[in-house]
């Protein structure tokens, strides 16, 4: 029987391999978790002629790793997406423990320089020592957070998401004050200023400009 995993319900990247790990330990044939993560899926989705494989004329999305990859010291060394190699980094730390907690469901407000205003849904959770992960939503699709944190009262966390057909990414940051969220996104060279509430709260929403833009 053929069968597929995927990531649908884990908010925190690096806990899918934590997942596969599991089945691993319980019995499934590392070979098989890998089939399942990669060709198997293809096959599945009917894509199997351009993805899920190493072979001549696929796309070449491709990890590389310094041991076994279900392994938990095991480190990723280089990420290709279709065939572009992108710089591995270790997610930014808090330097000072986090005032408040950022944890929830948040409506972020900006304007683009090409779509005007919009809204998505950036959905937080904070550890203990200020460490955000979680997902955004928008009308672009749902990315996950790859780095975040909380510091006093100054926040980042950073997405990867496709524009115009190549991944890029975006980095929101500003200030929490318990209430809301101000602060802007920067993607590409181009700053946006952002604002961001809880669906419900009393505090409002202003949409702002673009901030320095061309």
């Amino acid at each position: 029987m053929k069968f597929a995993l995927y990531s649908g319900g884990i908010t925190v990247p690096k806990d899918i391999l934590k997942a596969v790990k599991k089945s691993i330990d319980a019995g499934l044939a590392p070979d098989a978790a890998l089939r399942a993560l990669t060709l198997s899926a293809a096959e599945i989705f009917g894509v199997a002629d351009r993805l899920g494989s190493i072979e001549n004329g696929k796309i070449a999305n491709l990890v590389v790793a310094d041991g076994d990859l279900f392994e938990e010291k095991t480190k990723i060394k280089m990420v290709f997406v279709d065939g572009r190699r992108f710089e591995i980094r270790e997610p930014e730390k808090p330097k000072e423990p986090p005032k408040g907690d950022i944890t929830g469901k948040w409506k972020l407000s900006y304007t683009t320089p090409d779509s005007g205003p919009e809204e998505s849904t950036a959905d937080l959770v904070m550890d203990k020592d200020g460490t955000v992960s979680g997902t955004l939503t928008s009308k672009r699709g749902t990315a996950s957070i790859i780095s975040g944190y909380l510091s006093v009262d100054k926040f980042s966390f950073t997405i990867n998401f496709v524009l115009e057909g190549s991944p890029v990414d975006a980095t929101f940051s500003g200030t929490f004050d318990g209430t809301s969220l101000k602060g802007s996104i920067s993607v590409q060279g181009i700053t946006i200023e952002f604002t961001g509430v809880k669906p419900g709260a009393a505090a409002s929403s202003t949409m702002v400009s673009l901030g320095g833009a061309q």
